[in-house]
């Protein structure tokens, strides 16, 4: 448990910092996302809801609001969520697509 507690952290750390980055300070911090078929990422998501009992549609359904983040704790606070663990590779994608520093054309 604590070394997937460090990495929540580090992770969460690094996507909620991304936002302070500015476009004109992307000076070696430049990501390229390959875009790859719908059979590779969004079919392959949806053929695993479908086929495990564990995710089905109704199950997850909660947690991808937010864009993977999932609900709010409770509503006292603006911070906290309940994000699955299962879900934080789509989520983490998600966030680097909206990452500053992205770049459309690989440079050779």
């Amino acid at each position: 448990m604590g070394l997937l507690s460090n990495l929540s952290l580090t992770l969460l750390v690094f996507l909620f910092s991304v936002s302070f980055i500015s476009s004109e300070d992307c000076t070696n911090r430049r990501i390229y996302i390959r875009k790859l078929p719908a059979q590779f990422n969004g079919d392959l998501l949806h053929r695993q809801t479908l086929t495990n009992p564990f995710l089905s549609p109704n199950s997850l359904f909660p947690h991808l609001s937010f864009n993977g983040i999932g609900p709010k704790t409770h509503k006292r606070t603006h911070s906290w969520y309940r994000t699955d663990h299962h879900l934080i590779e789509p989520f983490f994608h998600r966030r680097l697509l909206e990452y500053p520093c992205l770049v459309r054309l690989v440079k050779k």
